[in-house]
């Protein structure tokens, strides 16, 4: 495998620990703003979760490509077609009396290297357009079956490799404050997603400082797990674990995110 192969070439055995200590756990990123912030918030009261999940997307259609002001913030490669069927059933299975999950209708953006099977897996590379995984990646599972819905796969430095938020499948990533700086990398669209308010909620990895640098520019704080922490299995190799941006003014919210990625933890089998 590719991953394989890029190991091989780390020569020295020395090269090879410290490349293994660059490797890192899984997480989330939550930031409050206001539509993601209001979907969130419709989702907790009587109402339509489809219609909030709507409203994330509308909003994400409407800013993402936009060039009125400078340069987009192109923070997504693809919006996931199923969202609101997927909002749907969540509401459909609330008014037959289930119980609702701890991350119930939250929006969710994940980067483009984790596995899903409603979306392509490109990992930013033109040589991957068209990827299909039959299967999510035990953590985006995870996330779902939390009641979380997944909005879309957010762009990012080509096979992770790099921190400027550069890929040949959607360009350059723009800074949520400025889209004319930097996003960072390589979880570059996680972060802007988060930072300009898309989603409260996120999906990133880190190996060498891939979700640290773009959370830092983008307005973020990001937790760094230990390795194997987490099942990082449909991940692409490259990118050996996840992260998470949290924003600490939304406490409640952060310790609801902390229980669904922090614990129980993966069977050991899963490591």
């Amino acid at each position: 495998m590719l991953g394989d192969a890029m190991e091989r070439n780390i020569r020295t055995p020395k090269q090879r620990r410290a490349s293994a200590r660059c490797a890192v756990g899984i997480a989330a990123a939550l930031l409050a703003a206001a539509p993601a912030a209001r979907a969130q918030e419709q989702a907790t009261q009587p109402g339509s979760c489809a219609a909030a999940i709507r409203a994330v997307l509308t909003d994400i259609a409407a800013r993402d490509l936009d060039t009125s002001a400078g340069p987009p913030l192109n923070a997504f490669l693809t919006l996931n077609p199923s969202a609101i069927a997927q909002a749907d059933a969540l509401d459909r299975r609330t008014a037959a009396g289930d119980p609702r999950g701890a991350l119930f209708c939250v929006p969710v953006a994940v980067k483009d290297n984790f596995n899903t099977y409603d979306m392509p897996t490109t990992v930013g590379s033109l040589a991957l357009i068209g990827n299909q995984p039959p299967a999510d990646a035990p953590f985006v599972a995870r996330l779902r079956d939390a009641g979380a819905v997944i909005v879309g796969k957010t762009n990012m430095d080509e096979f992770a490799m790099g921190i400027r938020g550069l890929s040949g499948a959607g360009g350059r990533v723009g800074n949520a404050y400025d889209t004319t700086q930097s996003a960072g990398g390589s979880s570059s669209g996680s972060a802007a997603a988060v930072g300009t308010g898309y989603v409260p909620f996120a999906l990133g990895s880190d190996n060498c400082g891939s979700l640290r640098l773009p959370a830092v520019y983008n307005g973020a704080v990001t937790l760094r797990a230990s390795y194997g922490r987490f099942d990082t299995h449909g991940i692409f190799p490259i990118a050996l674990g996840i992260g998470a941006c949290i924003d600490l003014g939304r406490e409640a919210a952060a310790r609801t995110a902390e229980r669904v990625t922090l614990g129980p933890p993966f069977p050991p089998a899963a490591q």
